[in-house]
């Protein structure tokens, strides 16, 4: 009798232990709400053989609106800029503030006040985080497909995550996510690939380090790689 009981409570035991090791769950939904904010340090290089172009700017992304459906107006401004070039310096030009309707999802909806540019609907989809939909565990994978944008000449894409781990980043909890968005069906697809940080706190992108491979770039006459690195301030 006490050979049965110890079996009973060994399995007991083991049943407890494979339900205390269950990986959790996290929730990466963004919240968005009107003037809802966030400042950014963005810092892109172009490797031109011979030198090395760097941009850096601080940036604001600030929700503008927020549709019942949960589509939202994000604006994007540059407050302050820099080119790099060698050793030279020159203040960047200013731009102008970008509005981007995106979807629940994070996906590239419209460019509002753009009729076309192909260049810009492409950087956008590749620059975006596509959220899971639901909470996902270390180890986790998820894949979002999206149809491009015909009318901007912006081909379809395949965007690809898993979750790397947990990781803490000055006072900020995230998940360190690697990243692959490729674009499909197009004659020289374009790709980003790297590693994002997304805060547990409020879903918005803490971090990222991406490699961009045969991305548009205006002004240049052909595709270019470029890496791009986000910081959130």
């Amino acid at each position: 009798m006490r050979t049965v009981r110890g079996v009973g409570l060994t399995l007991f035991l083991a049943c407890w232990s494979l339900m205390g090791a269950t990986e959790p769950t996290y929730d990466l939904a963004r919240r968005v709400e009107t003037a809802l904010s966030a400042t950014y340090l963005v810092t892109t290089t172009i490797d031109l053989g011979d030198a090395k172009l760097e941009f850096s700017a601080k940036t604001i992304e600030k929700v503008e609106s927020v549709e019942p459906n949960g589509t939202f107006v994000v604006v994007g401004e540059t407050l302050e800029g820099k080119l790099k070039y060698g050793t030279d310096e020159y203040p960047a030009p200013p731009t102008k503030p970008t509005r981007v309707r995106r979807s629940t999802s994070g996906a590239v909806l419209e460019l509002l006040g753009i009729e076309t540019d192909s260049e810009k609907y492409r950087l956008a989809t590749l620059d975006a985080f596509y959220y899971p939909g639901k909470p996902v565990a270390v180890g986790e994978s998820w894949r979002r497909e999206g149809q491009g944008n015909v009318k901007q000449g912006a081909p379809p894409f395949r965007a690809e995550y898993t979750v790397d781990g947990v990781e803490k980043l000055g006072g900020t909890e995230t998940l360190r996510i690697k990243a692959k968005i490729t674009e499909i069906r197009a004659e020289k697809p374009a790709k980003s690939e790297g590693t994002y940080w997304i805060s547990l706190k409020d879903g918005w992108v803490q971090k990222a380090e991406l490699t961009w491979s045969d991305v548009p770039f205006a002004g240049s006459p052909g595709p270019i790689n470029a890496f791009l690195k986000l910081e959130r301030l």
